[in-house]
């Protein structure tokens, strides 16, 4: 079973293994660990990823699925589920900076660039299908 939650440091090894293998620098998050989602199936890290604050904006930094497991919409669950954490905690909007690994990603869920990044408006995110039922392939799916 395909399971989305915060980074503990029981998952540390598992994420580390599943970085090495995709030849990712696990030093390059540890900074913001307590920000972190994982992606597993059974004890298996299937991918990850994690939001920042910067002068009171919040911004996804990151996403990453194993490289053999893109195109099971697992990028679009772990978006959502980070999205889905801020907008309980009463976070309005979050932010993405443009970068070609996703934005095509990010365009497929209907946000588009606006002065070099994306803007989420939390409550109109919300308010609509999720795109899986109508997925087409794009990179992190």
């Amino acid at each position: 079973m395909i399971e989305i939650t915060r980074y503990e440091s029981k998952y540390e090894t598992g994420l580390k293994k599943m970085m090495l293998m995709e030849q990712l620098n696990f030093d390059d998050i540890t900074l913001c660990l307590d920000h972190t989602y994982v992606v597993l199936e059974g004890q298996e890290v299937l991918g990850f990823g994690y939001y920042n604050i910067y002068d009171d904006e919040i911004y996804v930094d990151h996403l990453f699925i194993k490289r053999n497991e893109r195109l099971n919409h697992l990028g679009d669950s772990l978006f959502r589920a980070i999205l889905n954490s801020l907008y309980l905690m009463q976070v309005p909007v979050v932010y993405m900076r443009a970068d070609e690994r996703y934005n095509k990603f990010l365009e497929h869920e209907d946000l588009y660039l606006n002065e070099g990044r994306y803007t989420i408006d939390l409550t109109s995110f919300f308010n609509r299908k999720c795109k899986s039922e109508k997925a087409s392939q794009t990179p992190l799916q």
